[in-house]
């Protein structure tokens, strides 16, 4: 139910991956697991800790005057009131991000409002630190997130909860998205 939330802010961050519209894409519902303590979870070229054994997706979607789609990963998990989510986007060589598009495409997304968007350097690169105030079922919610792009791979982390909107990240935020390593 609240997974919403978190899949509406995963696509529309992908939506605007390369700031010009490549994603067009529905959620879905996704079951998380249950959450716990911190255990590192590793794919592919880079490991992460959160508070979860997350549930993978993964969806093909068609981008406008591509022949292949832009192929969105999602590794997300919750509890009642909070979202965890790591997400992959390899992107075509030839595009340009520009994560201040990024981060108001998301909150644009989600009839958000992005209240505070941060350049930031993590492991050297270039990165945009976010926090978007919307709602969901009529409930305040507030996303933090990170995005970023490493070797032509948008990463996107985010953690949403549902309640009032506050200015103070949750408590596991700094740590998750401070563990972010590559190989």
């Amino acid at each position: 139910m609240r997974r919403l939330v978190a899949s509406s802010l995963i696509v529309a961050c992908a939506t605007l991956a390369t700031g010009c519209g490549l994603v067009d894409a529905a959620t879905k519902d996704r079951p998380g697991k249950s959450i716990g303590s911190l255990q590192t979870f590793a794919a592919q070229d880079w490991e992460i800790q959160l508070p979860c054994d997350p549930l993978e997706t993964k969806q093909d979607t068609p981008v406008e005057g591509r022949i292949e789609p832009l192929t969105l990963r999602v590794w997300s998990c919750e509890d009642a009131d909070t979202a965890y989510l790591v997400s992959t986007a390899k992107l075509p060589a030839d595009s340009r991000p520009v994560l201040e598009r990024v981060a108001r495409g998301a909150a644009q997304g989600v009839d958000g409002e992005l209240v505070k968007s941060k350049p930031v350097t993590y492991a050297g690169i270039p990165a945009r630190d976010v926090r978007i105030e919307t709602s969901y079922e009529g409930e305040p919610a507030t996303a933090f997130g990170r995005v970023m792009v490493r070797e032509q791979v948008l990463y996107q982390l985010l953690v949403i909860e549902v309640g009032e909107h506050t200015t103070k990240a949750p408590e596991l935020y700094r740590t998750i998205i401070d563990s972010l390593s590559f190989e």
